[in-house]
């Protein structure tokens, strides 16, 4: 194969780094240094540095496998040949989402594309690298959900089967599309979708049993509002507490943990709105296919995101 046909290193996406316990880790980091969580999960931590990012992992028991051992994330302006070159050098490939392989030495490599990650090459050092590249609608829109949208990128025009974000649409009577939770009786119907409204909302609306809980949790890039239809909910918004019937409206702020339960005893509904969608799309994600693994539950959490606080606390 030509060198041409090979993937350019364009820079790094990110860099992990194995610790031996994630809250003594972040402890000793902010004596240093000033920084914003971009995400937790179970075993790792996600430090922000503007479209860039350090994943903290902990790795008392990593040394089995090697599958999540040391990695980092490497930006090319075009994988679709990785695979193929990969295999021809004996690279042993990791299951799941994304295009990870282990080297001989067992450092993990996870191969990104250029226009589907926030990390951006500033024009003139393209120039000099002599490529020209550009990012995807999902990415201008992540990038502009933190206030680092390229002007020339805006604005963005999505759109939904052949209606433009600027006509508008219409959702009809039991549109939208359904997927269950993997507990009995609960499951989503997306209503709209973030790629659908130009990264302005997501909505969904979700059928809860009784005694169904949310996660404990808060996210860092969107407001949520919750419309109770049926049924009662407890909500828990910062230190507040509050339970109410149909037409009871929650306002849970970006960056304040919250959480809530169907507190009734009959079958809940609730319709959830995300503004800006970038939460929100975490659930379309999983309508899509649910993460099968600690590694790739953090990193779905990560890029929307998601900060777990703890266990549900109603």
């Amino acid at each position: 194969m030509t060198d041409e046909m090979k993937p350019r290193l364009i820079g790094i996406n990110h860099v992990a780094i194995g610790v031996g316990n994630l809250d003594e880790a972040l402890e000793w980091y902010s004596r240093i240094f000033s920084f914003t969580l971009r995400g937790r999960g179970e075993r790792n931590v996600f430090i922000d540095m503007g479209d860039q990012f350090i994943n903290m992992a902990l790795v008392p028991d990593y040394n089995i496998s090697g599958v999540e051992k040391r990695h980092f994330g490497i930006v090319v302006d075009d994988r679709s040949h990785t695979i193929e070159l990969a295999k021809a050098v004996g690279a042993r490939f990791i299951e799941g989402p994304f295009l990870d392989f282990l080297d001989p030495w067992g450092n993990r490599l996870e191969v990104i594309e250029y226009s589907n990650v926030q990390f951006t090459k500033a024009t003139n050092v393209m120039r000099g690298m002599g490529v020209a590249l550009t990012k995807n609608d999902k990415a201008k829109n992540e990038l502009a959900n933190k206030g680092m949208a390229d002007v020339a990128d805006a604005p963005v025009t999505v759109k939904n089967s052949d209606i433009s974000v600027e006509q508008g649409f219409v959702i009809p009577v039991g549109g939208g599309k359904q997927f269950d939770s993997p507990t009995p009786d609960r499951y989503f119907v997306l209503k709209l979708l973030g790629r659908e409204t130009g990264g302005s909302i997501m909505m969904f609306e979700e059928i809860v049993p009784p005694g169904g809980t949310s996660l404990y949790h808060l996210h860092h890039d969107s407001d949520e509002v919750a419309w109770v239809l049926a049924g009662e909910f407890t909500f828990k918004i910062g230190a507040i507490v509050t339970a109410g019937g149909p037409g009871t409206c929650a306002f849970m702020p970006r960056n304040v943990p919250h959480a809530w339960k169907n507190t009734g005893k009959e079958t809940g509904r609730a319709l959830f709105l995300y503004t800006p969608s970038n939460a929100g799309t975490l659930v379309e994600e999983l309508a899509e296919g649910r993460p099968t693994n600690d590694y790739e539950r953090a990193k779905l959490f990560e890029r929307h995101r998601w900060q777990l606080v703890g266990p549900n606390p109603l």
